[in-house]
């Protein structure tokens, strides 16, 4: 049988509306019940857009077990050495 995989982005894409904006508590609340629901995959945000963000992403991938959490990057070199901190994991940059 084919499974959908649940992709929430709610965390990341509901602050780019007019007015949005969540604290960390707020974010890992809604991480907590997007977990209850079953969602698999939680994008929790955009860590190299501010202090805040990087926090909250450390902390929901620190919390929240069952979904797969992931974030936004882009092709910027400085972006996957930041996701990796997020998550305690030892990254070395790449040579040259």
């Amino acid at each position: 049988m084919d499974k959908v995989i649940i992709f929430d982005t709610t965390l990341r894409d509901g602050e780019q509306g007019a007015g949005g904006s969540l604290n960390i508590g707020e974010k890992l609340e809604i991480a907590r019940q997007l977990e209850k629901l079953g969602v698999d995959v939680i994008e929790a945000g955009f860590p190299i857009s501010s202090p805040g963000d990087f926090q909250a992403v450390q902390l929901i991938a620190k919390e929240v077990r069952q979904p797969t959490i992931c974030a936004l990057a882009h092709a910027d070199p400085q972006l996957p050495l930041c996701f990796g901190h997020t998550l305690a994991i030892p990254v070395e940059k790449e040579p040259g």
